[in-house]
Order: structure tokens, then sequence, then C-alpha cells
């Protein structure tokens, strides 16, 4: 994932979530840049609602325990995501196609 830590690194998490809205106490936030919204917009309230930690591409501006400075959070979400997928040991299924998905879905 890359990045400058600052804070206590040895904070326990539990979950990550891109939702500020969804934070729970032990939660890592990742502020992803969207088309509508800015997840930075909502670092604050997720560390009132709990975060331990947040994935930032800009200064947090609020007190946390810890947070990564990165270049893109996006790209730090799907590198965690990657790693934690490799850790699993779990095979991962991809049902693609332009048709036939929702129909074998309904049935």
């Amino acid at each position: 994932m890359g990045g400058r830590l600052a804070g206590d690194p040895g904070v326990g998490l539990k979950r990550f979530s891109i939702d500020s809205r969804s934070i729970r106490p032990g939660a890592l936030f990742f502020a992803i840049r969207g088309d509508r919204f800015d997840g930075h917009d909502f670092v604050s309230a997720a560390v009132e609602a709990g975060a331990s930690g947040v994935v930032v591409s800009r200064p947090a501006g609020v007190e946390v325990s810890f947070s990564i400075l990165v270049e893109d959070t996006t790209r730090a979400l799907q590198d965690l995501a990657r790693h934690v997928r490799r850790l699993s040991g779990s095979k991962v299924v991809a049902i693609t196609g332009s048709a036939g998905k929702t129909t074998t879905k309904e049935a």
C-alpha cells in the first residue's frame, strides 16, 4: 500500500470501510475520492464514529490514532484487498458475460 504513517500503528483493526456511515470502532477508513463525493470530507465523521485510523491523500486534519498518507487512496484500497485475498487462500470465481446472470440468479 505504501504511504507515510503517522501515529500508533499498533492499534488493532477489525474492518475497513469507504463509507463513514458504516464505521464501527476498530475500523480503518479509506477516504476515496469519487465523482460526487470526496471521502476526505467525511474523515471527521469517521473518526467520531470510532475509526481507529484513516487512509488519506492529504492530511487528515483531525486527531486520530493513526493515519496513512498515500498518493491515491483508491489504489491503496486495491492493494490492501489484493493482499487480503492472497492471504485467504480462497479461490476467486467470476461470473462474467452480458447475458444470463440475472435470470440464473433469479431461478
